[in-house]
């Protein structure tokens, strides 16, 4: 695949080629990281030091990998470092003042220094400021150094101060010096605690300053250009060897497919353990952005959030409110500039709420569903009627995290979905490219009949998602057989079966209550037996974890536990009925064939 740049995005490269010293202010979500990465390509540099946040130092390898794809990368972390053969070193403001660290850095010169998210040098008095601007730093130690910020300017004009004061030194002549800068520019004077540099005045003259040095584009600037969705996977690092412990663990239970028992015990005990990072990050975007909606998969997650990110005053959503306080929190969000997170369950959250698209365009998943039309009705929350701009979407996960893996099988999902979706949009069954299909083999024959029965009752969304995990095995036949040539077939009746053969009738939506004699009664390790006898049979990987995702969901909505295990032993029989609504309503549609 050929990436393909934007027309903005090549003036900005332009614009970075030419200068010794540049600051890139594009907003948020428009590219900065590739326009960096394909200017030092075609410079043809040879030695790239990086500097960013942690919580974006595996998007910067990611981004490498796509735009420059022969040219090694290292990341740096830990306290310890040598320095290691690389065109492109990556490394987080944390540790560049790390003494070991900071000594194999300065004795190395660089082509060119990228200082991501610039803004972090905002203040001159702070270690990292010193190590990229002083006269011995490592902007010293570059021959070219490029800023990257959405906003050089988070708060008031002194911010900006040791950025200029440090490369445009000769255009700002006599007010390169601090008092006479904030005396013209921050309104300072001398106050009761000191010299207060907190105002802004001049903001005109000052601007001219930035004209050669600082390109600007927004995102309303050139909508035109960019897709409606942006997407981005954020990594992760292990900051502890208890977190990368848990980590291996949560793999090993995933790996026992077991996905109602401990394993959902443990991706709730990752989720939890991430949360520091997942505040860095939103922090971060906070800074950019006036809101944002995060999505999640357990409440216990969403309120330890809600309680970190309380200086921004979050609202929260989830499964146990009534639909008076679900929209009571849409509407404070809204309403209130205050309120800068929208704190949201996915299962809860995804459907029926309306009015954040007003307000936000920035979405952020701190967990992820196993199921497509989940994540795709959480975006859309967002991505709807009376959205103005361009949607950032972006998955938070840990390296070598099960996070990946659900990611990239919800990609394969949601492609097949695509694929479906971008056929004529026919009356239900009646699409050509389908119906042309038909005959091609008896599976897909089989999967019709047992489908249609169904869909009336559906919505549209619902009916193609259901398809859609019906032919995931068979996605890639579907595709090359699309030109083969076939006999003429009759259409499939929407309603009811093709008259040549008796329907299949299917089985009933059985509703979640106390199941029938059926199963024994006995302790919840019976019951997780008696789960995994009715799940383990699914013979498609992700529908197995969609079912089960369904069960646990059930569960915790009707019982109130969040483990399988915990399932106390006077409601078992009301557990084994959810058991059985779930795979009533669900299996039989995704295992077919």
């Amino acid at each position: 695949m050929v990436n393909k740049l934007f027309p903005f995005q090549k003036i900005g490269i332009k614009f970075l080629m030419e200068r010794k010293y540049a600051l890139l202010a594009d907003e948020m979500g428009t590219g900065k990281s590739c326009q960096a990465i394909v200017s030092a390509r075609d410079l043809r540099e040879d030695k790239i030091l990086i500097l960013c946040p942690a919580s974006v130092k595996y998007h910067w390898e990611n981004e490498i990998n796509i735009w420059d794809p022969t040219a090694s990368v290292h990341i740096i972390n830990g306290s310890k470092w040598k320095a290691v053969p690389a065109k492109y070193t990556i490394i987080n403001y944390d540790l560049i003042h790390k003494k070991a660290i900071a000594v194999a850095l300065l004795k190395i010169q660089y082509d060119i220094l990228i200082c991501d998210e610039a803004h972090y040098l905002k203040n001159a008095r702070t270690k990292r400021t010193k190590m990229v601007y002083s006269i011995h730093g490592l902007a010293e130690r570059a021959v070219r150094v490029w800023l990257m910020t959405g906003t050089p300017v988070l708060n008031r004009p002194v911010e900006i101060y040791p950025m200029l004061r440090r490369f445009m030194p000769e255009r700002l002549g006599k007010f390169s010096d601090y008092m006479a800068f904030t005396r013209k520019f921050c309104g300072g004077y001398q106050g009761k605690w000191g010299w207060d540099d907190r105002g802004a005045t001049n903001i005109e003259q000052l601007s001219t300053y930035l004209d050669s040095f600082m390109l600007r584009r927004l995102k309303k600037d050139v909508m035109k250009e960019l897709p409606d969705k942006i997407y981005q996977k954020i990594l992760f690092d292990a900051p502890t060897r208890e977190m990368t412990e848990l980590v291996k663990k949560e793999r090993a239970e995933y790996k026992k497919e077991d996905m109602l028992g401990s394993f959902s015990t443990m991706r709730q005990e990752v989720g939890l353990a991430k949360i520091p990072l997942v505040v860095e990050h939103l922090e971060n975007l906070l800074e950019e952005t006036d809101k944002v909606i995060v999505f999640a998969y357990h409440r216990k997650v969403l309120e330890e959030l809600r309680r970190r990110l309380k200086d921004h005053n979050p609202v929260l959503l989830y499964g146990g409110l009534s639909a008076e306080q679900k929209q009571k929190c849409v509407d404070d969000f809204v309403t209130d500039r205050n309120k800068r997170v929208f704190l949201g369950q996915i299962d809860a959250a995804g459907i029926g709420i309306d009015g954040l698209q007003k307000v936000a365009n920035t979405v952020v998943f701190a967990e992820i569903s196993w199921v497509p039309g989940q994540i795709r009705q959480a975006i859309d929350r967002c991505h709807r009627i009376g959205q103005e701009n361009k949607v950032l979407v972006q998955f938070l996960m840990m390296k070598g995290g099960i996070d990946i893996q659900i990611y990239e099988g919800v990609a394969h999902k949601s492609k097949v979905v695509k694929k479906l979706v971008d056929t004529p949009p026919e009356i239900y069954g009646r699409s050509p490219d389908i119906t042309h299909l038909l005959p091609a083999a008896k599976l897909c024959n089989d999967i019709m009949r047992k489908v249609v029965m169904k869909m009336a009752k559906r919505t549209l969304e619902d009916n193609i998602q259901r398809i859609a995990d019906a032919l995931e095995k068979t996605a890639d036949w579907v595709v090359g057989l699309k030109n083969e040539p076939t006999a003429p077939v009759q259409a499939v009746d929407p309603v009811k079966p093709p008259a040549e053969k008796p329907a299949v009738k299917a089985a009933p939506v059985v509703k979640a209550k106390p199941a029938a004699a059926a199963a024994p009664k006995g302790d919840a390790k019976t019951l997780l037996a008696y789960a995994n006898k009715k799940i383990l049979p699914i013979t498609d990987l992700e529908a197995r974890k969609a079912t089960a995702q369904a069960v646990m969901a059930g569960i915790k909505e009707t019982i109130g536990v969040a483990n399988i295990a915990q399932v106390p032993v006077d409601r078992l029989d009301e557990a084994k009925g959810i058991i059985d609504a779930a795979i009533s309503s669900g299996a039989t549609d995704v295992t077919l064939g």
